[in-house]
C-alpha cells in the first residue's frame, strides 16, 4: 500500500498521518482534535482558532463513522489537513490504499459543517452560513476536486506512481443534498460527488464508506509481502497531481 507520511516530510506538507487503525483509537480516546493540533503546531509552526478545532473533532467523528469496521483495513493510510506543495491551501482528509486489482488510491474528501445550503445561478458557487452570516462560497464538490488536481500537478509521487485520486465532498451535517446535486452543479458533482447526511433516500456515511471501500481497500499481508518494499510501506503518505481525469 503506498500511502502518504514520506511524500514530502522536509516539507512538512502533511499535518496529521497515521492508519485507519490508529486514527480510530484517537477518535474513541477522545484525543483526535489535540493529536492534530500538537502536529499542526509542530509541523506548521504556529496554532489555529478554537473553531476549527472543534471542526476537527467534529467532523472526525462523521469521519471515523465512515470507516470504521471491516470493510475498510486498519493499515489503510489516513492524511489529516495535507498542505499541497506550493500552496497555502489544505485538504481535509485523504484516506490512502490500494483497490480489488492492486491500484494505488487516495479517497480525498472536503469536510463541510454546513447545515444548510442555497443555489446560486454562478457556476460552482453556492452560499452558506459562514462566520455568522450567509456568504456566497465554492461548490464544495468544486474544491475537492479543485485540491485534487493541485495534488497531481504538484506532486512527483502521484505522477511517478501513476495513483488515482478520487475527489468527493462530505457535508455530514447537511439534511438534505437537494441543492449540492442539483442538475446546475452535475458538472462538479460528476467529478467529485457530494454526500450530505440526509439524501437520495440513502445515508451518506454508508454511501461514502462504499466509494472509500472499493478506492481504497488493501491486499492481505501476504499477497503484500509478494509486493516489491516500495509499494507495502504502512505508513500514510501524500500524493501529486496533473489536471487530467480529476
Amino acid at each position: 500500500m503506498r500511502t502518504f507520511t514520506s511524500l514530502e516530510q522536509s516539507a512538512s506538507v502533511i499535518v496529521y498521518s497515521a492508519t485507519r487503525g490508529q486514527f480510530t483509537e484517537d477518535v474513541f480516546s477522545n484525543v483526535i482534535e489535540s493529536r492534530i493540533l500538537a502536529a499542526f503546531e509542530c509541523r506548521l509552526g504556529q496554532s489555529t482558532s478554537k473553531r476549527e478545532i472543534e471542526s476537527w473533532k467534529n467532523s472526525m467523528q462523521y469521519m471515523n463513522n465512515v470507516l470504521v469496521g471491516n470493510s475498510i483495513p486498519e493499515d489503510a493510510g489516513v492524511a489529516i489537513e495535507y498542505r499541497i506543495p506550493l500552496t497555502s491551501k489544505r485538504v481535509d482528509f485523504i484516506l490512502t490504499g490500494r483497490d480489488a486489482e492492486g491500484n494505488d488510491n487516495a479517497v480525498v474528501v472536503e469536510l463541510k459543517q454546513w447545515s444548510e445550503v442555497d443555489a446560486t445561478d454562478k457556476d460552482a458557487v453556492v452560499v452558506t452560513v459562514i462566520n455568522g452570516a450567509k456568504r456566497e462560497t465554492l461548490h464544495p464538490s468544486y474544491q475537492a476536486w479543485t485540491y485534487a488536481a493541485l495534488i497531481r500537478d504538484f506532486n512527483e509521487t502521484v505522477q511517478e506512481h501513476a495513483i488515482q485520486l478520487y475527489p468527493c465532498a462530505y457535508l455530514h451535517n447537511c439534511t438534505s443534498d437537494a441543492v449540492v446535486n442539483a442538475d446546475r452543479y452535475a458538472a462538479h458533482t460528476q467529478r467529485a460527488p457530494a454526500f450530505a447526511a440526509a439524501g437520495c433516500g440513502r445515508s451518506a456515511a454508508i454511501r461514502l464508506r462504499k466509494r472509500s471501500c472499493y478506492m481504497a481497500r488493501t491486499f492481505e499481508r501476504e499477497e503484500r509481502a509478494r509486493q516489491s518494499p516500495a509499494l507495502t510501506s504502512s505508513a500514510p503518505r501524500g500524493a501529486s497531481a496533473n489536471r487530467r481525469g480529476a
